[in-house]
């Protein structure tokens, strides 16, 4: 859903397609009622590019929880979903800057949603690094906890040259503290999944059942 509300956005910034005939029948048509030399030339240029990109994961991972006065920590397993979208990207060679979303569940017990900046390092074209400061929330089933966490990401972000979207592949790494009464820390790592990735089977399921559909 934030996929088609993104790019029912992106569309509506960018400048519409000019007709090659327009000009020339709208010259033809001056050429009739005022003289030639007032007739101004006509000018045709690229569509406006859509000023940002943005991207979509699964998040799978892990990691360790650090509370004062127990040990050993408590391992954890972690599943999120995140989006981040980015500004100033014209080329992969680009930095980016850009708001980053993100809602975890933490060991199917914790609810973590966060908000942060994402800023992308073009340290090679097609393998940057995105750093990502967030303030978080963790909802335990009883109360809230404020918390902060810092992300770090490296791996395949392609750079869309005709659209909004960006496929992304990558593992990440998370420090992450919140600041309730235990004053926990937790480190976790995994990899980040895209989501136009994870529906290639189930579009490609859907074209051959509608090509089989239409040769019946």
């Amino acid at each position: 859903m934030l996929s088609i509300l993104l790019t029912v956005l992106a569309q509506s910034v960018t400048a519409p397609a000019v007709d090659p005939a327009a000009p020339a029948q709208g010259a033809a048509s001056a050429a009739t009622t005022t003289p030639a030399a007032n007739v101004p030339p006509a000018e045709s240029g690229p569509a406006r590019r859509p000023p940002f990109e943005f991207t979509a994961q699964i998040v799978l991972g892990g990691g360790a929880r650090w509370a004062p006065g127990a040990l050993p920590p408590a391992g954890f397993f972690t599943l999120a979903w995140r989006a981040d979208m980015l500004f100033g990207r014209s080329t992969p060679r680009s930095f980016g800057v850009g708001p980053a979303l993100a809602v975890r569940l933490d060991h199917f017990a914790d609810v973590v949603p966060s908000l942060g900046a994402s800023v992308l390092l073009p340290i090679t074209e097609a393998f940057p690094l995105v750093l990502t400061p967030s303030f978080a929330l963790r909802w335990d089933g009883a109360s809230w906890a404020p918390g902060a966490s810092g992300r770090l990401f490296w791996g395949a972000r392609s750079h869309n040259y005709h659209g909004v979207y960006a496929l992304s592949i990558g593992l990440w790494v998370e420090a992450r503290h919140f600041f309730e009464p235990q004053g926990t820390t937790d480190i976790a790592a995994g990899i980040d999944v895209d989501l136009q990735v994870l529906a290639i089977p189930f579009v490609a399921l859907y074209v051959e059942l509608f090509r089989r559909t239409r040769s019946n």
